[in-house]
């Protein structure tokens, strides 16, 4: 944990950040130091978060569960913003899962694109691109929030209800 917080936000350049970060992936093997390496993070220019950027998108992509979760975290984290968005909700309802800690990773985020860009990330939810299971992780998420109010609540349960009786 401790490790996680000084890559995160000690006092060091974006490249020697990235490339820190980069060498403490392989050894993440629980959520908590994922999620506080993630938080901690500190992007700085837009030329570090591009690279960042691009890091996520590689991680996504390793079939590995903790390096996803990394990747979709950092999304959470840094990239829920009118540049990203798009992109965010689509690789990851996209994504194949790699277990559990991804899949609620990916959840998680998705619930807070949810809760910045609900239509865009409604869309998306039920459009067929992501798995079943996704999507009721993910509006189970939703629904905890305090951030949603209790009729979108109730849509969503209805919606995913509707979906889970087509597959």
């Amino acid at each position: 944990m401790i490790r996680a917080f000084v890559i995160g936000s000690a006092k060091m350049g974006p490249d020697e950040r990235l490339d820190r970060l980069a060498g403490f992936i392989p050894e993440i093997d629980n959520w908590a130091v994922c999620d506080a390496v993630c938080g901690a993070y500190t992007v700085g220019s837009d030329e570090a978060g591009n690279k960042l950027w691009h890091m996520c998108t590689e991680l996504l992509g390793t079939g590995e569960e903790f390096p996803m979760r990394v990747g979709a975290v950092m999304m959470l984290s840094h990239f829920i913003d009118d540049r990203h968005i798009a992109d965010v909700v689509g690789i990851l309802c996209r994504t194949e899962s790699s277990g559990y800690y991804y899949d609620m990773g990916a959840a998680w985020a998705l619930s807070y694109c949810y809760i910045s860009y609900p239509e865009l990330t409604e869309k998306a939810l039920f459009s067929g691109c992501a798995s079943v299971g996704l999507v009721g992780l993910t509006v189970r998420k939703i629904r905890e929030s305090l951030r949603v109010d209790a009729v979108d609540k109730e849509r969503l349960k209805k919606k995913l209800a509707e979906l889970r009786a087509r597959s």
